[in-house]
């Protein structure tokens, strides 16, 4: 693995900082997705799988109510988090491969 400069680390902790800011910042905008209704029902459904989606999604949202509460809040910080280490894997990526 090749080595970071320190500008690169800035410029990486930026772009982080800036989508995370800017999720933080939109969250309330817009009305729950009724997708997102789903995954709040799932949080109280537990089971191994589902016909849509995995079953680690109902344990994300029980985790994210558990640990931050039943709020909009809680179920959008972990996909913006998710997206958050989206961009450090691609961003390890492009430093990898030059």
């Amino acid at each position: 693995m090749k080595r970071f400069s320190l500008n690169e680390w800035i410029i990486m902790g930026l772009l982080v900082v800036l989508k995370l800011t800017a999720h933080l910042l939109t969250y309330d905008i817009y009305e729950p997705h009724r997708d997102e209704f789903l995954y709040m029902a799932m949080k109280d459904h537990l089971a191994w799988g589902y016909l849509s989606v995995p079953p680690f999604v109902g344990l994300a949202g029980k985790t994210a109510s558990i640990l931050l509460g039943n709020t909009v809040f809680a179920y959008k910080l972990l996909p913006a988090l998710a997206g958050v280490r989206s961009l450090v894997i691609v961003f390890l990526m492009v430093k990898e491969l030059g």
